[in-house]
């Protein structure tokens, strides 16, 4: 490698993606017509999961690790999709296609709360 590469590689990798690998942050919030999340600096948009495709939800304890192989945004061998950023608690939302989706938070009874209160107001 050229010594140019190797200083690019160097900032690369020896100051870019460790810098960025402390700023991860998962954004949650629940609007008038769903959940939405965002991985900043991964996503530039939310993913939205919107009441009309929410056939149920609750709170659950898990342990990312065991059941998707770590943090992050994970898929596991049954099609399950993570959105955990740390911890062992979430909202599991099953969607009318049969999609398991777990939002992970560390208020997850509150995120519950959230749900609650906007989908019965969504659903009159």
């Amino acid at each position: 490698m050229s010594d140019i590469g190797l200083v690019i590689a160097w900032v690369l990798f020896g100051l870019i993606i460790p810098l960025l690998a402390f700023q991860v942050k998962m954004i949650t919030e629940v609007r008038g017509d769903g959940l939405y999340i965002k991985f900043v600096p991964f996503h530039f948009g939310y993913r939205d999961f919107r009441y009309q495709s929410i056939w149920d939800y609750k709170s659950v304890s898990l342990s990312s690790l065991k059941r998707f192989g770590g943090w992050g945004i994970r898929i596991n061998l049954n099609g399950e999709r993570l959105y955990n950023i740390a911890g062992s608690e979430g909202v599991e939302l099953r969607l009318a296609s049969g999609d398991i989706v777990i939002i992970g938070s560390k208020n997850s009874d509150e995120l519950k709360k959230a749900l609650d209160l906007s989908f019965i107001d969504n659903t009159k």
